[in-house]
């Protein structure tokens, strides 16, 4: 069931290959019987042979191909953009959130004291520190 799994959700371009493989297999077996150099030998093939042949990797391939458009196209860009989106918007949050907190806890190193008297923060705020609290930019410095 693991490997089942990882082949559907982590490894599933190993699907595209195996709709390949059996693409090949049964077109090669139903066309078995117009193919005789597979019985004879490579010696035997002729120009009709060799079409049939390249048409049956040709449909095998493109049948993987038409499967692995529908399987990203359905999964990757219907299925899981909500799901990406949404995680890349909780991310953005959570690193803007992370740096406001940085950014608060630079003005309060920097600016900020408790009054003896009150136990309260006092912040000693000059023009630049103004700036800074209201705009959250650090006006160039470092």
């Amino acid at each position: 069931m693991k490997l089942m799994n990882r082949v559907i959700t982590g490894g599933y371009w190993v699907a595209y290959y195996l709709v390949y493989a059996l693409g090949v297999a049964y077109l090669t077996r139903h066309f078995w019987h117009e193919l005789p150099f597979l019985r004879t030998g490579l010696g035997q093939l002729d120009l009709p042979q060799l079409f049939i042949l390249a048409a049956i990797f040709a449909v095998a391939g493109g049948t993987a191909l038409f499967v692995a458009i529908i399987v990203e196209v359905t999964g990757r860009m219907v299925l899981l953009i909500p799901r990406a989106w949404n995680r890349a918007k909780a991310e953005g949050r959570a690193e803007a959130r992370a740096e406001e907190r940085d950014r608060v806890r630079t003005i309060l190193s920097e600016y900020g004291r408790r009054d003896p008297e009150t136990g309260r923060l006092v912040l000693d705020l000059d023009q630049d520190a103004e700036e800074l609290l209201r705009n959250g930019k650090d006006n160039g410095k470092g």
